[in-house]
């Protein structure tokens, strides 16, 4: 077996989530006192397993279910299957009857709909039953076939090239569209009295991801069910979707709404269920019509309103204000994941030594796991500055100093791998900072809480360009990574050329751009006073729950570059007061 087959064989079994197994590539290579540790950090969601190695290296993606071919037909046999098939005897069976009603589907439904009964499926001989694609003059264009037993198999006969009951829809003003044909006879089981409405079942069910455009009617064959029955319906007042709940169906629901046009379409909640169906096994007749009157109008991706996120507001109001990490000991701040702290200072003032400081601090305190992307150290020379924080003790002979010994270094060295992974940028890898966040998103599978970015001005940008626009565009990139993977990020930045090197630099006088306050979550000086006494300015806090403007004198011990508290000088704001907006 490949090393895909052989990965997948380990994982296939595990649930939805974060593990670490281990890795079949490396694990039977490894020495003996390494043979226990489970390098392979692998996270799986609904559709997809991604891998990556911290022993070998090995990374990739899987699809979660792994691609079945699909029974072929040719043309020839189409037709001939199509001239066969004629509704006068293409009825039901007491199978059929009875698969469906079992699922509390109404016989006389399937009476109306010429819901057929086949024996042969799949080139084997099973019950099955057979859902007929009609056109406008009611001819059989395609049969759809699904197995009536314990396993849930799909053929198809012919094109489905239109909506699941189109046909029918004559001049009705509301429409529901379903994900299956099922839940369509669900619907139509419920609304069989109703005028005014009716349902359709889209033909190939939903998407594992959506289209990143919308092509044209002729590049669109996936969706040229849509593009058939658009005369119907541009003609339709509201198009009402009841899809699946899960990522699958939203997907689906989407790229219909983007094909229809979102200022008609209305979304029936069918939560906590899954489907129409369930829906109706479980609660009833009853309780599908109540959650259609509810249905709601088909939300704009982005676009949010107050009910939307009323609960998160009630989570607020009952447990208080969220909470954070303390940064350090010595600095009355606290981060949080989905945020970004920039870190300045003069040239050897320290801040690169400081932002190891906290980071150790926060993975000794909470567990954190921390991924450097640190581009003026290089890994072994770091490793050691890191170990002098953990143990508190030098790493090389120092006169004065007390040295690491053997076995604090092995404790050290320990924790460090536990905590802490490092990106290489030897051997020309790429500085550009999608690359940088690629790479960061690895070690999010492995439990990475923070990221390190060390400093700016090693990333690599391309030439020409506003450099401000440049800058504001990174720290987007850098934002939307934090958000999107539940992380912090350390962001180190150089100031620009100061004359008097004496007076604190602050987030408006970082290089290059204004953007560094103005998207920074927190902002951190570290300086060094007139007798090289350090201080950390804190100069931006975006929530204030977290911490407050404030300069806080600290202790450092020069030989081991840890930082201690000394005493606390709140910021004087009153200067403000005069600039404040009404």
């Amino acid at each position: 077996m490949g090393e895909r087959e052989l990965i997948y064989d380990k994982v296939k079994g595990l649930d939805v989530g974060q593990h670490r197994i281990y890795c079949p590539s490396c694990h039977g290579r490894r020495k003996k006192h390494n043979q226990h540790q489970k390098e392979l950090a692998v996270n799986i969601d609904s559709e997809n397993i991604k891998y990556y190695c911290h022993h070998c290296g090995i990374n990739g993606g899987l699809n979660k279910n792994p691609i079945t071919t699909k029974q072929t037909i040719t043309k020839e046999k189409v037709k001939e299957i199509m001239r066969e098939i004629n509704l006068e005897n293409y009825k039901h069976t007491e199978d059929t009857v009875k698969f469906l009603e079992s699922r509390k589907i109404d016989s006389d439904v399937i009476d109306k709909y010429s819901i057929g009964n086949v024996y042969s499926f799949q080139g084997r001989k099973r019950n099955g039953i057979g859902f007929p694609y009609l056109d406008e003059e009611n001819n059989v264009t395609a049969i759809k076939w699904r197995s009536a037993d314990t396993d849930k198999l799909f053929s198809m006969e012919g094109n489905c090239n239109t909506f699941f009951n189109i046909n029918s829809i004559i001049d009705e003003k509301s429409l529901i569209v379903c994900e299956g044909e099922i839940d369509a006879l669900t619907w139509m089981s419920i609304l069989k009295d109703k005028e005014g409405i009716g349902v359709v079942s889209v033909p190939n069910g939903a998407s594992n991801k959506l289209s990143e455009k919308i092509k044209t009617e002729q590049e669109d064959t996936k969706y040229k069910y849509v593009w058939s029955a658009r005369e119907k319906l541009n003609s339709i007042d509201e198009i009402i979707f009841s899809g699946d709940s899960d990522e699958q169906g939203k997907n689906l629901l989407e790229e219909l709404a983007r094909r229809i046009g979102r200022a008609k379409c209305w979304l029936v909640d069918l939560s906590p269920y899954k489907d129409a169906n369930e829906c109706l096994q479980k609660e009833g007749k009853d309780f599908l019509i109540e959650r259609l009157q509810q249905r709601k109008p088909y939300p704009v991706s982005g676009l949010y309103r107050a009910v939307d996120i009323r609960s998160k507001v009630d989570e607020l109001y009952t447990e208080g204000k969220p909470t954070g990490y303390d940064i350090h000991s010595a600095v009355p701040l606290q981060i949080a994941t989905k945020q970004m702290t920039v870190v300045t200072g003069l040239p050897s003032s320290g801040k690169s030594n400081f932002v190891d400081d906290c980071c150790v601090y926060l993975a000794q305190t909470y567990g954190l796991k921390i991924c450097y992307a640190s581009f003026e150290k290089p890994m072994a020379e770091h490793l050691t500055q890191l170990a002098t924080h953990i143990s508190g003790k030098v790493f090389f002979d120092t006169e004065g100093a007390e040295k690491i010994t053997e076995e604090e270094l092995d404790a050290s060295m320990d924790f460090i791998n536990d905590h802490f992974v490092f990106q290489d940028f030897s051997g020309g890898r790429s500085n550009k900072i999608e690359d940088i966040l690629d790479i960061a998103s690895a070690s999010v599978m492995w439990g990475a809480k923070i990221l390190v970015i060390d400093p700016y001005n090693w990333i690599e940008t391309d030439d020409g360009g506003n450099i401000s626009e440049v800058v504001s565009n990174i720290l987007t990139k850098v934002q939307n990574w934090a958000v999107a993977n539940d992380t912090h990020v350390f962001f180190v930045a150089h100031p620009s050329k100061l004359q008097d090197r004496t007076r604190v630099p602050e987030g408006m006088e970082i290089a290059n751009s204004m953007s560094w306050f103005a998207k920074t979550d927190n902002g951190i000086t570290i300086h060094r006073d007139e007798d090289r006494n350090p201080l950390c300015k804190i100069w931006k806090v975006r929530w204030s729950w977290l911490g407050s403007p404030q300069t806080i004198y600290l202790s450092h011990n020069p030989i081991t570059g840890c930082f201690a508290s000394k005493h606390t000088e709140k910021v004087d704001w009153s200067f403000a007061d005069d600039f404040m907006e009404i």
